[in-house]
């Protein structure tokens, strides 16, 4: 298995992440997508499989003498500085990323694993042609807080990478977190640009959210969208505009995990949302909520969807509108 050690980026840092894409001129390179944003601590490359318990229990023992720490992205920079092949973001205050770093190499090293360590950076472009210099850009300071570092298996394929989280460890208290739960969020369009949100049996009165389901091992997202949209509402007709693979992950409440009564929900920590967007020829057809899993159902226009959806549900909301406005697919006004 193809294994690398890294701390991910919150999703509001990724959204800040897409919204600065946005300020690049034209260059010819490949941009890393938002969901795979991530700074390295290290690499291992290949790793058998027999060796992969040793080293989840050796990275243990670092979560449990390592603390949690702020770290800050800031200046655009090129690498190597001379003519750059990568352009990325800085780490502002690298100290506790260092001392975490070295603490990670040594605990791989313990078990007889190359680490092959990187100085600090976010990668944002792959360029394809060297650059004489980086782009003049002013960057806002992106602040947050590294509570945890990851075990992340890299999967290569003809689409680019995927990274598929093996093993989480937090800081401070050693504790390691279970698996997310992969899961499809479904933003349904109608042609009055109003979007379709459900309100759960099992939740308040105000926790409305997109559909959704979790996604059954061995199915793909396309076969999870078509069965969850029709159990739960009974829409079979439709028209795919996207499906795009975890974009939100997001962590379970405590009492959730521990009291909750969905046995399929057990063995995780949280969920690991990819999201479909799909439209409807109609501007409101006839649905079947099943009351299990729709209680309530309504339409709300497109520009009032983060105000009408719950606040944990918000960042997906968000980053749902940033692809719509991507893909320029609302209907004009008449």
């Amino acid at each position: 298995m193809r294994l690398f050690i890294a701390i991910e980026l919150p999703l509001n840092i990724k959204t800040e992440v897409a919204r600065i894409y946005n300020l690049f001129p034209p260059i010819k390179g490949t941009l890393v997508e938002v969901k795979n944003l991530h700074l390295t601590l290290a690499f291992l490359g290949d790793v058998p499989q027999d060796k992969i318990l040793a080293l989840e229990k050796t990275l243990e023992k670092v979560g449990e003498s390592e603390s949690d720490f702020d770290i800050s992205l800031g200046d655009l920079i090129g690498i190597p500085n001379n003519k750059p092949r990568l352009l990325a973001l800085n780490i502002k205050n690298p100290q506790n990323f260092y001392n975490l770093q070295k603490q990670v190499v040594l605990a791989v090293k313990k078990v007889d694993m190359p680490a092959d360590a990187k100085p600090p950076h976010l990668t944002l472009i792959r360029l394809k042609t060297t650059l004489l210099q980086a782009p003049k850009l002013t960057i806002p300071t992106l602040l947050f807080k590294v509570s945890q570092f990851i075990l992340f298996q890299s999967i290569l394929t003809s689409k680019g990478p995927i990274y598929k989280p093996l093993k989480a460890v937090k800081l401070t208290s050693g504790s390691v977190l279970r698996p997310l739960r992969p899961n499809l969020a479904i933003c349904v369009i109608n042609p009055k640009n109003e979007i379709l949100l459900i309100r759960r049996s099992d939740h308040h009165i105000r926790d409305w959210q997109f559909p959704q389901g979790g996604i059954k091992p061995g199915d793909s997202l396309k076969q999870t969208l078509v069965k969850e949209i029709k159990e739960e509402l009974g829409i079979t007709q439709f028209e795919t505009i996207l499906i795009k693979e975890q974009v939100h992950k997001y962590l379970w409440s405590k009492k959730l995990r521990e009291k909750g009564t969905d046995l399929e929900k057990k063995p995780y920590f949280g969920q690991e949302q990819s999201l479909a967007i799909i439209r409807l020829s109609k501007d409101r057809p006839k649905l079947k909520p099943d009351p299990r899993e729709a209680a309530e159902v309504k339409w709300v226009p497109y520009n009032k969807l983060i105000l009408a959806l719950h606040p944990v549900r918000r960042a997906l909301g968000r980053l749902t509108m940033v692809e719509l406005e991507k893909m320029n697919i609302l209907t004009p006004k008449p």
